[in-house]
């Protein structure tokens, strides 16, 4: 896997097949306050690691600079943290998996996200990918220690049992804004 990788944020305004162009500007806006507030500007390093090893350095763009107005958008810290995880887990599965998001997941089976593979053909029937993994994603604003992230990885990775009976992996990812660092877990379903 290249270690080094060049993310441009505003990839997510583009949408997804399970994310609206809409909904991907909200993440996206999201993004930025987090990381703003966080004194990061553009070309910010992001690790991604496992829990023993990191796997690559997300090289994190934009261009749009946050405004007043976007703050106040985003006064609520923990919808702000959680809806910018969103955003860089998007990004991630994207540059290093072989899925995209097909669909938000609904509460109870957790995870956030299903998944399927990238270039399947779109048909307009009910399922419009199949899914193929799920996703749970988690952000944190400010961890003072890395055992915090580790836990809340680890919790994740408890909740995301509840849809196992879909027999099909899950990825956890926690994002942590002040580093900013970011943890990434595959589990895969044991029967």
């Amino acid at each position: 896997m290249d270690k080094e990788k060049i993310i441009n944020l505003a990839k997510l305004i583009d949408g997804l097949p399970g994310v609206s162009p809409r909904r991907g500007s909200e993440y996206y806006e999201a993004t930025l306050v987090c990381l703003t507030e966080q004194n990061h500007i553009p070309g910010v390093n992001c690790d991604v690691n496992s829990m023993d090893e990191t796997l690559s350095i997300l090289r994190l763009h934009w261009s749009e600079q946050v405004t007043e107005q976007m703050r106040n958008s985003w006064n609520d810290r923990d919808e702000a943290t959680e809806s910018g995880a969103v955003g860089i887990a998007i990004l991630v599965i994207l540059e290093l998996t072989e899925y995209t998001i097909v669909r938000r997941s609904k509460k109870g089976t957790g995870v956030d996200y299903w998944l399927g593979f990238k270039g399947e053909s779109m048909d307009l029937g009910e399922n419009v990918l199949k899914d193929s993994a799920r996703l749970e994603v988690s952000g944190i604003r400010i961890a003072e220690r890395e055992s915090i992230i580790k836990a809340r990885v680890m919790q994740k990775i408890g909740q995301t049992s509840k849809s196992d009976s879909m027999q099909i992996p899950a990825y956890v990812i926690i994002t942590e804004f002040s580093r900013p660092v970011l943890y990434m877990v595959r589990r895969a379903v044991e029967l």
